[in-house]
């Protein structure tokens, strides 16, 4: 009787393990995919992304195209620090 108790209480043992660790596994994971994006949005060691834009632009023009390029920067990173630096050249892009 004893060995029938043992293996009752061994198979159920299997049971709550066999269904306990896959959902807290599932439930670690979707806690980690949801807090890795937004941790690394949040802090000064994200990683940076460059948006880089050349035109043709004139004397003229210069000021609105900058005021265009900083309005679309700020509404493609909605929500995130956004520095927009300036440079001009001349001769053939």
């Amino acid at each position: 009787m004893r060995a029938h108790r043992l293996l009752t209480a061994t198979a159920l043992l299997t049971v709550v393990l066999a269904t306990s660790v896959p959902a807290a596994l599932t439930a670690f994971a979707d806690g980690i995919g949801d807090a890795g994006p937004s941790r690394a949005v949040q802090h000064q060691s994200a990683a940076r992304t460059v948006l880089d834009i050349r035109s043709v632009v004139t004397a003229a023009d210069r000021g609105t195209v900058d005021a265009s390029v900083r309005a679309a920067a700020h509404r493609a990173f909605d929500g995130l620090p956004v520095d927009v630096g300036a440079g001009t050249r001349s001769g053939r892009l």
